[in-house]
């Protein structure tokens, strides 16, 4: 499986020869690994943390599960789940490593972009910004979300397995106490990232297309960039109450966080569909002038 890619890799590197760039090919080399290896200890360190976190309460006791018919099951103790989630998390890792290696030029461009000297006219970032940085931004916030996310999946995994985390309909969900603080924690970490994509989002309006023209349009800068800064705001308070419930009894913090959320972020695009309809359709060429000579 590997003789096409090193048969692709030769050619590659006899034609940048040929041409006299082969300092060029080795850049894009040495930045792929550079990528993979920072990305790779990244991952595997945060995986490994959270999962020796949700491990130590089961310790190197193999539980006993009892169905529901009485047929008791030994499932594997600590040191055989930390040597099972060691593989998985440098699996998962040298994946996502993989994926990060081939963003090799948004990489290069956030790292040596210079500025532009020229503003964007809504926001005031120097156009750079745009071109070099937002583009990486964008690919370190999904990075960010997934490990989140993988991390609060295997670990719930785990208190699930050891019983620190039961759940069935109708029981009420149950959890330990390190299970309730690991879990919210990771949630909060999963708030703090929508805020950080809140406010990416406010500049990602700028670089979209927005019907006829490209770039932010009357809805886009009165109605969901203003929403977007509101609910960057919203995702912090909530990841504050959900740090809160890591540390407290009530187990309403971050339901009402969530719902909270959910509210501004489809109020949001209410509000600007409104806007649309009713503000800028009737007079669009009065409305949209000013945007449609940013476009231009």
């Amino acid at each position: 499986m590997g003789a096409p890619s090193l048969v692709r890799f030769y050619t590659d590197w006899l034609w940048f020869g040929e041409v006299g760039f082969q300092h060029v090919f080795l850049a894009m080399l040495q930045s792929q690994g550079t990528l993979f290896t920072i990305t790779f200890v990244l991952a595997t360190a945060w995986l490994v943390m959270n999962l020796n976190v949700a491990l130590a309460v089961i310790g190197n006791v193999r539980p006993v599960f009892t169905t529901r018919e009485g047929i008791q099951l030994t499932l594997p103790g600590g040191r055989q789940l930390r040597s099972l989630t060691l593989g998985a998390a440098l699996l998962l890792a040298a994946l996502i490593g993989l994926f990060m290696a081939g963003r090799w030029q948004e990489w290069l461009s956030w790292r040596f972009g210079v500025p532009f000297g020229a503003q964007d006219p809504i926001l005031g970032r120097d156009v750079a910004f745009y071109v070099f940085s937002l583009p990486f931004l964008r690919i370190v916030h999904r990075l960010a979300q997934t490990l989140v996310v993988l991390a609060a999946l295997s670990t719930a995994a785990i208190y699930l397995v050891s019983g620190n985390l039961t759940s069935g309909f109708p029981a009420k969900l149950s959890m330990s106490p390190t299970a309730r603080r690991h879990l919210a924690l990771l949630g909060a970490a999963f708030l703090l990232l929508l805020a950080w994509g809140a406010w990416l989002q406010r500049s990602e309006h700028l670089v979209e297309s927005s019907g006829m023209i490209h770039g932010a349009s009357y809805a886009d800068v009165y109605g969901r960039m203003p929403a977007a800064l509101l609910l960057m705001v919203v995702a912090i308070v909530g990841a504050g109450l959900a740090a809160w419930q890591a540390y407290s009894r009530p187990n309403w913090p971050i339901p009402l966080a969530v719902g909270l959320y959910m509210v501004v972020s489809i109020g949001g695009e209410v509000y600007s569909s409104v806007l649309q309809r009713f503000i800028v359709t009737p007079n669009e060429q009065v409305r949209e002038s000013p945007f449609i000579e940013h476009n231009i």
